[in-house]
């Protein structure tokens, strides 16, 4: 049985949704593999948090009685006075959503500890962490984009409004879960919408909003050299830009997903399918990632990738008939095959330079 170890958590204002993706994926598989389950504080403090239930997180329990850890040489060690190696590690599976686990920090962390990761690798995760970054290369790769623009707390607003016009969509550059997102339709609200942006990342997109869009959205992952593509969906969103409220509080995101369904609906999802596919080959993804679209009349624009989506968007694998263990094992094996092929590059050169240059030091 492998020993896999699911990261969860994070200094993140998505740390919450990061620890029900991890806990919701333990549920899953830990009677296939051997398990433990590494929560990452909003400090991000590695503690080995195996026994512990929902309500330890939602009382802080977990805080006090779990125990440090960290990552070395491809095993997990407890940490403390009484620290000792507890396993080596097949694979550590990325449940984190923003923050270190998904701006490529994380897998700096494990490549460096020898240990294999699931996601992305850290130039790619830090690439499509950033919505700017994202449209920036979408565009150079000739993907249809809305007008968009930079911006920080000293950018002219005359600048955003000459170049976007009204109305339009403000989000924080590197956040996901539709968090600190408004659509601003005059001076004053874009204003407040730079504000609770600019609260949360130093850096904001500023878009065109489209009005009447059908959203909709389908995930990816890689298995060897093939790159395979789930199911299509249209999430029910009850706001005017689809809201962490629609994701993740409404009873609708557990399950009652509509999809394309008639002949003209299957030609846009073919054609979203063969773009998500570009799209992950283009910033060289591994692991599941999702990518979401906007439907605008005759246009088909790719909003973004999230290279760790909420509950690794099990569900559209579902409805392709993939089950959820089916997935997890297809990440293990790719990321078991990245970390073979990264310690196959030759690190040693031998040579004196020591013993002739003793003197210097």
């Amino acid at each position: 049985m492998k020993n896999i170890a699911i990261i969860y958590g994070g200094k993140s204002p998505e740390h919450d949704v990061s620890i029900l993706t991890g806990l919701h994926l333990y549920k899953f598989i830990k009677d296939s593999y051997n398990v433990s389950l590494i929560y990452l504080t909003r400090e991000n403090e590695l503690l080995l948090a195996n026994g512990f239930l929902i309500d330890d997180y939602i009382s802080g329990r977990v805080l006090k009685s779990a125990r440090l850890c960290y990552f070395s040489a491809g095993a997990l060690f407890s940490g403390g006075l009484f620290g000792k190696k507890l396993n080596y590690i097949d694979c550590v599976l990325n449940c984190t959503h923003g923050g270190i686990g998904e701006n490529g920090a994380l897998a700096e962390y494990f490549n460096c500890a020898g240990v294999a990761f699931s996601s992305c690798g850290s130039d790619s995760a830090k690439n499509q962490m950033s919505k700017l970054k994202t449209r920036e290369i979408l565009s150079k790769a000739k993907f249809d984009q809305p007008k968009f623009i930079g911006v920080n707390k000293y950018t002219d607003l005359n600048k955003i409004e000459a170049k976007i016009g009204y109305p339009m969509i403000i989000k924080p550059d590197t956040l996901g879960s539709s968090i600190g997102i408004s659509v601003a339709r005059d001076r004053a609200g874009l204003e407040t919408a730079l504000d609770l942006a600019l609260k949360m990342d130093k850096n904001a997109i500023v878009e065109e909003f489209f009005e009447g869009i059908t959203e909709m959205n389908v995930a990816c992952v890689k298995e060897g050299d093939e790159i395979l593509v789930s199911e299509v969906e249209t999430p029910q969103n009850k706001s005017e830009t689809y809201s962490f409220a629609d994701k993740y509080l409404s009873r609708a995101s557990s399950g009652k997903i509509k999809c394309a369904e008639n002949e003209g609906d299957e030609k846009v999802k073919a054609e979203i399918q063969k773009l998500a596919t570009r799209a992950y080959k283009l910033f060289g993804s591994t692991g599941v990632v999702r990518a979401d679209f906007m439907i605008a009349g005759e246009r088909i624009i790719l909003g973004e990738t999230n290279t760790n989506p909420g509950f690794l968007s099990y569900h559209l694998w579902l409805k392709k008939g993939v089950s959820y263990g089916e997935i997890v094992e297809i990440m293990i094996k790719e990321g078991e095959k990245r970390l073979r092929e990264s310690q196959n590059f030759i690190t040693n050169f031998a040579s004196d330079v020591l013993e002739t240059n003793r003197e210097l030091v």
